[in-house]
């Protein structure tokens, strides 16, 4: 990802507007899956409806960018990816209602 692509000015644009690292994964779902992709889908399978799981490499890449772009220690990253999968998912399972 280069500062001239369109993801990392969504990046740089979403991080100044001072969002939560939560929305900001939530975001980054919705920018970075069609919503084809969202559709029947969560971020680890399963669950009550038998959903199938979201594309591994690109919620690599959601993760990823969340920590390239939000200053979490180490120590907390575990916690926060946690509370970023539930926040995804569901946004995942009430599609129509804002963030």
């Amino acid at each position: 990802m280069q500062p001239g692509d369109e993801l990392f000015r969504f990046c740089v644009s979403s991080k100044l507007k001072n969002i939560s690292v939560i929305h900001f994964s939530i975001l980054l779902v919705d920018r970075i899956f069609t919503e084809e992709e969202r559709f029947n889908r969560n971020c680890r399978g399963g669950g009550s409806k038998n959903k199938q799981v979201l594309d591994p490499n690109k919620l690599g890449l959601v993760k990823k960018l969340v920590f390239d772009f939000y200053n979490v220690s180490p120590a907390e990253r575990n916690l926060v990816w946690t509370k970023c999968i539930k926040a995804i998912d569901e946004k995942l399972r009430r599609p129509l209602k804002a963030c």
